[in-house]
């Protein structure tokens, strides 16, 4: 379970039993241990300072390749799905302050669309200054047809399968 979600509990727990804590003095003693730890956060027995947050963005990319693969990486810690989305995406450009992606699915395009403001983010984090990206739809390349005999066809619709090339 999330440490946060533990605690939570165990707060709302405490809080009802209002004939031994009141939530008064269930506030009181947090105070006065968040006061003891002097803004430290506790894990287990150990006192653990707090993790510094980054300020600002910081460019820890150079090129367009490195940018999508660091993308595809920050992403995954925190959405697999968007994550696995983004990687299907092919012809990375950047123009300006835009990034071009292409993708043939319909399914990838509408992903990516619905999280916009997510990936944008974390472009510009990753790139170091703003960028905005674009979709843009890519057709499958399609396979040549082949001419099958009317004897081949029949059975193909027959035995509903498929003609295998060697």
């Amino acid at each position: 379970l999330d440490p946060r979600f533990e605690v939570d509990l165990a707060v709302t727990r405490l809080s009802y039993l209002s004939s031994w804590v009141t939530p008064g003095e269930l506030k009181a003693a947090i105070e006065e241990v968040r006061a003891a730890l002097g803004g430290r956060l506790v894990s287990g027995d150990a006192a653990v300072p707090p993790v510094p947050q980054p300020q600002g963005p910081v460019q820890t990319v150079n090129t367009i390749e490195e940018l999508r693969a660091g993308a595809v990486d920050a992403l995954a810690a925190r959405d697999m799905p968007l994550s696995a989305a983004l990687g299907q995406t092919k012809d990375w450009a950047l123009s300006g302050d835009e990034v071009t992606l292409a993708s043939d699915s319909a399914f990838v395009i509408q992903q990516l669309e619905e999280a916009g403001e997510r990936i944008a983010a974390c472009l510009s984090n990753l790139w170091g200054k703003p960028l905005k990206f674009k979709l843009r739809r890519c057709d499958k390349p399609e396979a040549e047809e082949t001419t099958l005999p009317p004897q081949v066809e029949i059975l193909k619709q027959t035995f509903k399968g498929a003609v295998e090339e060697e």
